[in-house]
């Protein structure tokens, strides 16, 4: 939501601070609007003096969570301190709040004046409460697009369980990511150095992978922005796994599948591990012969998994992705291998295809002046759909990824830069996705809570649009720090 006119956020970033302020705001609109209403002028300044304390600590921390825990009162995890009688209000909150059985208050974003009153007044309207009545102020507060929420009464330990939780997750999505590059890596070495392909340990990597991807699929989808310039291969292969297994379950695939298309996708370029160094690292133009070099290597990476001591099921599937990745759909001229039979790729190397050619084209290689802005790689993308990749599979593609990718930096209305974070699930608002603005309206970087492009607030308006996308390079921006 966007801040109002009247707001001036805080340019102080200290938690006791923030949260003393935000506290002492919050409990004198209640005991004032309980009193007089909204229409007084006391009241007035207490809802403005509420809003401007929410949106400081915004501004400076993103979302946050007033806590209640024994009877102190946190912000996030920061206990206030209560330095003597000049805190008393801190107490009289935690019992404001926890008789209704609230032990939590959470902003999720900027807040206006109007739902400020709604959640006062929610507040206003019981004196004793419990989880029932938690659970009821929350159904109000979602109804109306309000960005306060509240937890029921809890243990501070329980607390940061649930916020370690989150952070877990998002650590654990690392981890698989970096573990996916370190066993593409030890499998592109043994095929380089001409040992037999043992892919066991890509297969377990490859099922917690796929555990991932149906929970925090925004999150494996936000790391593909995480590109190496020495480690190009390495990285894409992972990159492309990722998009593979995105859009494997958008078509319907088991678990069981998904794991199998998923090992298939790291290991498209293993034919590359027989192109030799100075050509894979060649900066401007290859000529012919290196052409002919580069176009062998779906062949060379079956050569390679056909050397594998029993050969299973999963590099067969292995096979079809290496093989077929860039075949055009309709066998039309300019895909290789040159095939001279009909041929029809399988889903997995028809998958495959479109995985390669999006993260190629929205990575800067040795042999490309820059990347192609991943919203542009999609448009054409999508103008290919028919002959180089499967018409259905690339709309569902384009589903996925949406008319802003994750990882797409865009400028706002409001002037600030953002990234966007997630799509929305609605494809008539996929102009309007999730996203982290990440520099204020003068363009200083800055932490910013996430706001959905997509959701109204109570005035009927959206909290901002995307007017354009930018190039992070020209900006100085490294975009995967956001996701990591």
């Amino acid at each position: 939501m966007a801040p109002p006119e009247s707001y001036q956020p805080s340019l102080s970033e200290d938690p006791q601070a923030l949260g003393r302020e935000f506290v002492r705001a919050l409990q004198a609109a209640l005991r004032v609007g309980r009193t007089h209403g909204w229409n007084n002028e006391a009241s007035v300044g207490a809802v403005e003096a509420t809003v401007t304390a929410a949106n400081s600590v915004v501004a400076a921390r993103g979302e946050f969570g007033l806590h209640v825990a024994g009877d102190f009162l946190y912000l996030d995890d920061v206990r206030l301190r209560t330095d003597g009688l000049r805190f008393g209000f801190l107490e009289i909150a935690v019992g404001e709040l926890t008789t209704r059985g609230v032990g939590s208050v959470f902003v999720s974003g900027n807040v206006t004046a109007p739902q400020v009153q709604q959640f006062l007044d929610l507040l206003n309207s019981t004196t004793e409460g419990d989880e029932e009545t938690v659970a009821a102020f929350n159904d109000a507060l979602d109804q109306g697009k309000n960005p306060f929420a509240v937890g029921p009464v809890r243990e501070m330990k329980e607390l940061l369980a649930v916020e370690a939780e989150q952070v877990g997750k998002r650590e654990r999505c690392k981890k698989a990511f970096f573990k996916a590059v370190t066993v593409t890596k030890a499998v592109m070495t043994q095929a380089h150095l001409g040992k037999r392909l043992e892919l066991r340990h890509a297969k377990r990597v490859m099922q917690n992978m796929v555990d991932l991807m149906m929970d925090e699929e925004f999150t494996l989808l936000g790391l593909t922005t995480l590109k190496s310039h020495d480690n190009y291969t390495f990285y894409h292969s992972v990159n492309v796994c990722i998009y593979s297994l995105s859009l494997g379950k958008r078509a319907g695939m088991n678990r069981v599948q998904l794991a199998d298309l998923g090992v298939a996708a790291l290991f498209h370029d293993l034919g590359k591990t027989k192109v030799p160094l100075e050509v894979l690292r060649k900066k401007g133009r290859f000529t012919p012969e290196e052409w002919d070099l580069m176009r062998r290597h779906p062949e060379d990476g079956v050569k390679e998994l056909v050397r594998m001591r029993g050969l299973s099921g999963l590099a067969f599937k292995s096979m079809m992705a290496s093989f077929e990745h860039h075949l055009n759909y309709n066998q039309s001229p300019g895909g290789y291998p040159k095939l001279t039979r009909p041929y029809r790729p399988h889903v997995i190397g028809r998958i495959v295809a479109i995985a390669d050619c999006f993260d190629a084209m929205t990575t800067k290689r040795v042999y490309m002046e820059k990347a192609t802005p991943r919203d542009k790689a999609l448009s054409y993308m999508l103008s290919q759909a028919g002959a180089k990749f499967d018409p259905v599979l690339m709309k569902l593609f384009a589903n996925m990824i949406g008319v802003f990718p994750v990882g797409t930096a865009v400028r706002l209305k409001s002037g600030r830069l953002g990234v966007v974070v997630a799509t929305p699930e609605d494809p008539t608002l996929c102009h309007r996705p999730r996203v982290r603005p990440i520099t204020d309206e003068t363009g200083i970087q800055r932490e910013f809570p996430e706001i959905d492009l997509s959701l109204k607030g109570l005035e009927g308006s959206y909290p901002d649009e995307i007017v354009s996308t930018v190039e992070p390079e020209e900006l100085g921006l490294d975009i995967s720090r956001y996701f990591i």
